[in-house]
C-alpha cells in the first residue's frame, strides 16, 4: 500500500520543563503563586482563584483521595457541568496516578450504569442531588464506593455511600492531615513520581457510528497536547479563556485542563448554556475555542441585531461584512461597524479563534473571516488527545484542517501529489489503547504505530490535510457511483434553516437526504410569510416550507456533478435530539440511528 506522508515537525525538548500537568501546577504555584488561574462566577460575581490557592485545594483534594484508597492505576469518575471542582478533581486524581473518567451529565441511567462497569471507578465526584440519585440508583454490583457531592443544596442529608465534596477537601487539609499523623507531601511526592506513559485519563469516544469506546490517554498525550497550545497559538498566562463546550468533550478537555495549565493561562466558568454571550461580553477572552454550532449561534445574534439596526448601519454592514470586498469604503465600514458588532457579542480582544468538535461549513468560516475574525479548524480524534492538525495562523487555507502539529505524523492511504484515502496519526498525542482490552486496539493501531482514524482525507503536497468524510459512511449508490456525504452535508447545512441534513442513498438509484429543519428559524420565516402552523410538526408537513428547503437544495445541486446531487428528499418531523439516540451528548449526528429510526420516511421517499 502506497502513502502520501506530510513532513513532521519536531516536538518540543520535554526534558526542559515539567512533564505532566500535575507538575506544571506545581512549578506555577511556585513561581507564580498570586496570579490568577480560575474564575468562576458566583451570584452574578466573578471570584478569583490564584494558582497558589489552585495548587493547594488540588493538593487537599488528592491527599484525601488517597486516604480513601485511590492508588496508581485507580480510576475516579467526574459528572459535573463545567466548574473548578472539575479541574480540581481531575488534577489531584492525575497527581496520584490515577485516572478520571469523565462522564456527561446528560448521560441517562442505563448508560452510567454501562460506564461504571467498565470503567471499574470506586469513587465518584458528582455535581448536584440530580447526579448522585442517578448513580445510587445504578450503582447496585459495580464496585462503586463512595460519592462526594460538590453542590448538596436540596438533598436533606447525606449518608453513606454519599459525602459532600467540602468534606472531602476538609480530610485532605494539611490540619486534618496532621491530626491523623497522615503524611502531608504524599500528593506532592507522587507528582514526582509520574511516569509520562501512566494513563492520566479515559475519555470516552462520541460513538457516532457505533458503541462509544474509552480510549487510555496517557500523561505523556496530555503533554504532548499541551504544548501544542504554546507552539501553536502562543497561548501564555497574559490569555483569557472562557470554558464554553462540556470539559468531556475531549478538545474542551485539552484547552481547559491542558493547554491552561501549562501555559498559566487563566480560565472562565461563567453561567453558561443560555448565558454563556454574557459570560464572553463580560470577560473578553483572548483565546476562544467553540463548536460550529456555537460559532453559527452567536452569528445568529449578531445577524438578528442588524436586522432591527437602522439603515445607516445595515449599509454599512454590508459594506464591511461577509461580501462587502476590500474596497475604501468596505475598510472604513469595517472600522464604524465590524469592530462594535464583534464587541457585542464579547469577541473585542479575541487574537486566537478556533472551531473544533465537528466540521465547520465553509460559509460559516468565511462570514467570520469577512468580520476580521479568522477562525482556524483544528482537526484531532480522542485517540489523538482532540489534536492532529490545526490552521496556520498565517497563509491556512479555508476548508482545510491544516497542517501536523509538532511531534506528529499525519499521512494518507494513497499514490503521491495531492492523494486521498483514510487519514492516519501518528507521534506522542496518540493514545495507549482502550478500556475494553487489545483486541480493539490491533484494530485502531498498526505493528508501525500508526492510528487508523477512520476518516478519508485528502493530503496536498505541502502537508495540508482536508476531511472528506467518515469511510464507513461511504455511499455506493446502484449504479455503483461512490460518494462521500461529508462535505455534501456540510454544503447543505450552511443554510440557516437547516439544522442537520443525512445524505444517504447507498444501494439506491439516487442520492437522497434526510432534512432537519431549523425549528425557531423556519418558524420565523412562516409567521413573516403568513403561512399559518400550529406546532413544528404540522411546519414540516407545510408545502411552503418544503419548496424553500426545496429552493435551497437546487442551488447547491447548481454547482455540483449529476452523481453528486441529492434528487430526493424528506423533512423529518421531529428535532433530532440526544434522547431518542440520533445525536451524541456533544450533538454529533448518529448517522445509522437516524436512518433506522426515520426507515419508513426513506422508503417512502424512494418509493
Amino acid at each position: 500500500m502506497s502513502t502520501a506522508a506530510a513532513p513532521v515537525r519536531p516536538a518540543p525538548d520535554a526534558a526542559a520543563h515539567p512533564c505532566t500537568l500535575p507538575a506544571w501546577l506545581v512549578h506555577h504555584a511556585a513561581t507564580r503563586p498570586r496570579d490568577i488561574a480560575l474564575r468562576v462566577k458566583e451570584f452574578g460575581l466573578w471570584r478569583e482563584i490564584t494558582w497558589e490557592e489552585h495548587a493547594g485545594r488540588v493538593a487537599a483534594v488528592g491527599r484525601a483521595l488517597a486516604h480513601h484508597g485511590t492508588d496508581v492505576g485507580d480510576r475516579v469518575l467526574l459528572v459535573s457541568e463545567n466548574r473548578p471542582e472539575w479541574v480540581i478533581t481531575d488534577l489531584a486524581t492525575q497527581g496520584l496516578g490515577a485516572a478520571t473518567v469523565g462522564m456527561f451529565p446528560t448521560t441517562p441511567a442505563g448508560e452510567a450504569a454501562d460506564v461504571l462497569h467498565r470503567s471499574q471507578v470506586r469513587i465518584a465526584v458528582v455535581e448536584d442531588e440530580e447526579q448522585l440519585d442517578k448513580l445510587l440508583e445504578v450503582r447496585e454490583g459495580t464496585g462503586l464506593e463512595k460519592i462526594f457531592v460538590i453542590d448538596p443544596r436540596g438533598i436533606r442529608r447525606l449518608v453513606a455511600p454519599a459525602a459532600s465534596f467540602e468534606e472531602l477537601e476538609a480530610l485532605g487539609s494539611l490540619d486534618a492531615v496532621a491530626l491523623r499523623a497522615a503524611d502531608p507531601d504524599l500528593w506532592h511526592r507522587s507528582v514526582g513520581a509520574l511516569e509520562r506513559d501512566t494513563v492520566a485519563t479515559v475519555v470516552f469516544t462520541p460513538g457516532t457510528t457505533g458503541t462509544s469506546k474509552g480510549a487510555l490517554l496517557t500523561h505523556g498525550n496530555l503533554a504532548a497536547a499541551a504544548d501544542v497550545g504554546v507552539a501553536e497559538y502562543g497561548l501564555g498566562s497574559h490569555d483569557q479563556i472562557v470554558s464554553c463546550l462540556p470539559l468531556c468533550e475531549i478538545s474542551e478537555r485539552v484547552l481547559v485542563v491542558a493547554q491552561a495549565t501549562r501555559a498559566a493561562a487563566t480560565v472562565h466558568f461563567g453561567e453558561g448554556g443560555d448565558a454563556i454571550e454574557n459570560d464572553l461580553r463580560e470577560v473578553e477572552p483572548t483565546f476562544f475555542l467553540a463548536s460550529p454550532r456555537l460559532w453559527e449561534r452567536l452569528r445568529g445574534r449578531i445577524e438578528a441585531g442588524l436586522r432591527n439596526a437602522g439603515r445607516v448601519k445595515r449599509s454599512a454592514f454590508r459594506l464591511a461584512g461577509p461580501g462587502g470586498g476590500r474596497s475604501l469604503r468596505g475598510t472604513l465600514a469595517a472600522l464604524i461597524v465590524t469592530r462594535p458588532v464583534r464587541s457585542r457579542v464579547g469577541l473585542r480582544r479575541v487574537r486566537v479563534a478556533v472551531v473544533a468538535g465537528a466540521p465547520a461549513p465553509l460559509e460559516l468560516l468565511q462570514w467570520w473571516s469577512a468580520l476580521g475574525m479568522s477562525v482556524r479548524e483544528l482537526y484531532g480524534l480522542v485517540e489523538s488527545t482532540g489534536v492532529a492538525t490545526v490552521v496556520p495562523a498565517v497563509g491556512g487555507r479555508p476548508g482545510t484542517v491544516g497542517q501536523a502539529v509538532p511531534g506528529t505524523e499525519v499521512a494518507v492511504d494513497g499514490e503521491g501529489g495531492a492523494s486521498t484515502g483514510e487519514v492516519r496519526v501518528r507521534g506522542d498525542v496518540v493514545f495507549a489503547g482502550y478500556l475494553d482490552g487489545p483486541a480493539e486496539i490491533a484494530e485502531a493501531r498498526d505493528a508501525s504505530g500508526w492510528f487508523h482514524t477512520g476518516d478519508l482525507g485528502r493530503l496536498d503536497v505541502d502537508g495540508t490535510l482536508t476531511i472528506v468524510g467518515r469511510t464507513k459512511d461511504i455511499i455506493v449508490t446502484s449504479g455503483g457511483h461512490a460518494v462521500a456525504p461529508g462535505p455534501l452535508e456540510q454544503r447543505l447545512a450552511a443554510s440557516p434553516y437547516l439544522r442537520a441534513a443525512i445524505v444517504i442513498g447507498d444501494g439506491r438509484p439516487c442520492l437522497g437526504a434526510l432534512v432537519a429543519v431549523h425549528d425557531a428559524a423556519v418558524g420565523d420565516w412562516a409567521a413573516d410569510e403568513g403561512v399559518p402552523f400550529t406546532t413544528m410538526r404540522s411546519l414540516a408537513t407545510r408545502p411552503e416550507v418544503h419548496d424553500l428547503i426545496g429552493r435551497w437544495i437546487d442551488e447547491v445541486n447548481g454547482s455540483l456533478s449529476a452523481g453528486d446531487r441529492i434528487e430526493r428528499f424528506a423533512l423529518l418531523p421531529t428535532e433530532l435530539s440526544y434522547d431518542d439516540g440520533a445525536l451524541t451528548p456533544t450533538f454529533k449526528v448518529r448517522r445509522a440511528a437516524i436512518i433506522e429510526q426515520f426507515s419508513d420516511l426513506v422508503e417512502e421517499m424512494y418509493a
